[in-house]
């Protein structure tokens, strides 16, 4: 039979230590711990790692809404930390939720502030714009449909005794080819409805 055999190595008061590797990642509120070992002894050293430092930044300064639009704006922080608070500094004109949701409700100006856990805190400016309010339509009827508009009523038409229109001008480019054209007032005009072209 064999018998075992152990190496002893004398002790020289030197280390090789390894690399130091993460036991517990550090966070705003927590202290962290790494550790090393001995390549040669096995001993072990075990060190904190301080707390990180809070901080908060949004992905946007500034921004411009319409009234009734809205925007989530986003924010980083340092681990551990957390959104506390939101708030709008004028609620008429833009509000915000704890997610950072603005909704945007009346023209104005308006300063979005987000607060952490930690303490810090950053703004967004926004702008916020009126609807745009949509275009009246004309009273008059541009196309000459029916029997005329007020401009067009009591002026002098044009038409071809074959065609399905009446002309504002004898130069009308779909007139170009017509031999008889034959003119009147509105009232007196057969055709029912206007060119596209020239009205």
């Amino acid at each position: 039979m064999y018998e075992e055999q152990r190496l002893t190595i004398p002790a020289t008061g030197k280390h090789d230590w390894s690399d130091w590797w993460i036991v517990k990642k550090s966070t705003v509120f927590k202290t962290g711990t790494k550790k090393r070992e001995c390549w040669i002894c096995d001993k072990t050293q075990t060190v904190s790692i301080p707390k990180l430092k809070p901080f908060v930044k949004l992905n946007k300064k500034t921004i411009s809404l319409t009234a009734g639009k809205s925007y989530r704006l986003k924010a980083s922080y340092a681990k551990g930390d957390s959104v506390k608070k939101c708030k709008s500094s004028n609620k008429k004109v833009a509000t915000v939720s704890k997610k950072g949701v603005i909704s945007a409700r009346q023209a104005g100006k308006v300063r979005i502030t987000i607060y952490t856990k930690s303490g810090k805190k950053a703004t967004c400016k926004v702008t916020v714009t009126a609807k745009k309010k949509a275009a009246k339509k004309s009273s008059s009827n541009k196309s000459g449909s029916g029997s005329g508009s007020s401009k067009t009523n009591g002026s002098t038409v044009y038409w071809t005794p074959g065609g399905a229109v009446y002309h504002r001008t004898p130069n009308c480019p779909t007139l170009s080819r017509s031999r008889t054209i034959y003119h009147g007032s509105i009232s007196s005009c057969p055709k029912n409805r206007g060119c596209k072209v020239c009205f």
